[in-house]
């Protein structure tokens, strides 16, 4: 139930960057409580799928994809995963200020390892 009310708040009330932020940093949270490296997300899905999930068009998920990359937030390992370069800038885009200072020390705990 609670992560159908996240989905609903996810694209009721959040722009197409927040929403595909917020994609990449809930595969990041996961990523990170299965392996103690840097966050390598492997994404099985299509851009399309991810547009379908997100509610929003395979234009504009490449879109901001591209845009991620060019700001240096994320950057592509292979054709299904990403590299996420700055998880605290990641969670500001998100809209999830709040969260900077977790992922901060999820990815500090995880290169101690």
């Amino acid at each position: 139930m609670a992560a159908a009310q996240d989905q609903m708040v996810l694209l009721s009330s959040k722009t197409a960057e927040e929403r595909l932020c917020t994609f990449l940093l809930k595969h990041m949270k996961r990523t990170l409580a299965t392996q103690a490296l840097q966050p390598v997300l492997d994404i099985p899905m299509t851009r399309l799928d991810m547009g379908d999930y997100l509610g929003l068009t395979i234009e504009t998920v490449s879109r901001t994809i591209s845009k991620l990359i060019a700001r240096g937030v994320i950057s592509p390992v292979g054709r299904h995963a990403i590299r996420v370069n700055n998880p605290s800038l990641l969670a500001q885009m998100a809209g999830d200020g709040d969260e900077c200072e977790d992922q901060r020390r999820l990815v500090a705990g995880g290169r101690r390892h």
